[in-house]
């Protein structure tokens, strides 16, 4: 009996030095104390190196966003930061629009009919010019940065540049440039083939159309002008082969143009009850005397 109550003391020292509890029922089994120690010191280890690289994750952030976070916006378009400056390509020009109120005539609006309104701007940044697709001449632009210009209401393509309403459009759609804040006859020059003219002054009365609409009658077929004389004239347009087209017609000349070929412009001076002025193109001049 001596030697089995002896063996089982010594399996209960094992035991004990071999445990790292006293394992109650209903208890997962433990690990021997080494491998728990060992495990312990391995995620221990584990842990703090988490944490080191965890803290230095927290400290080195990404580049991209560090920079957008430290740089402010120098160019913006349409509210959206730019990485530069907004540069036109080949024959594309950019104007600031001046702020004032639109020049209209009185009437219901025709939706077929050409709006005789005129916008004015300066110009802020132009292209470098357009190579003709078929002859490779370079066609320069004819305005410089700084000039003041004239178009169409219907031209160009409207963007919010720096804060500020701008207009990105062909260099042909200009009407003419002119220095100073006002246009005047000796400032005013007109851009390629470009006409001045003056025509006699639409009436300012009103019509009745057949469904009782008033419509103001400087919006007729009847009525418009189609016959000017000329005040100014551009150098003219430039052919594939880089010469410059001549024009039809010289300062004096009266001329048969087009309907509804001509955009109105307004110059000091020269506007009576009896005129005003319009520009037209060369190519829609039909005959002249």
């Amino acid at each position: 009996m001596a030697p089995v109550l002896n063996t089982l003391a010594t399996l209960a020292v094992v035991a004990s030095s071999t445990s790292a509890f006293v394992v109650t029922p209903g208890e997962v089994r433990p690990r021997s104390l080494t491998t728990a120690a060992a495990g312990s010191t391995a995620t221990a280890r584990r842990v703090g190196g988490g944490a080191d690289s965890s803290s230095r994750r927290s400290r080195r952030a990404p580049v991209g966003l560090l920079r957008s976070s430290e740089t402010t916006a120098e160019y913006e378009l349409d509210e959206k930061e730019l990485r530069g400056p907004l540069t036109p390509v080949e024959d594309t020009v950019m104007v600031k629009v001046d702020k004032q109120k639109a020049v209209t005539e009185g009437g219901v609006f025709l939706p077929k009919m050409k709006n005789v309104k005129i916008t004015r701007g300066t110009v802020t940044a132009v292209g470098e010019g357009k190579r003709h697709w078929d002859t490779g001449v370079k066609i320069p632009i004819t305005v410089e940065v700084g000039e003041r210009v004239v178009y169409g209401n219907f031209d160009g393509t409207s963007v919010q540049y720096q804060g500020s309403e701008h207009l990105l459009m062909r260099d042909t759609e200009l009407l003419m440039a002119y220095e100073g804040e006002e246009i005047t006859l000796d400032t005013a020059r007109m851009l390629g083939d470009r006409v001045l003219l003056q025509v006699k002054a639409v009436p300012k009365g009103t019509s009745s159309s057949a469904a009782g609409v008033l419509i103001a009658e400087s919006a007729t077929r009847s009525t418009r002008p189609t016959v000017g004389q000329v005040v100014k004239v551009g150098p003219g347009r430039m052919v594939p082969s880089g010469l410059m087209m001549p024009m039809y017609c010289e300062v004096g000349d009266c001329v048969k143009y087009k309907d509804f070929a001509a955009e109105v412009i307004q110059i000091e001076g020269l506007e009576t009850d009896e005129f005003e002025l319009v520009c037209i193109r060369n190519v829609d001049i039909l005959a002249k005397w």
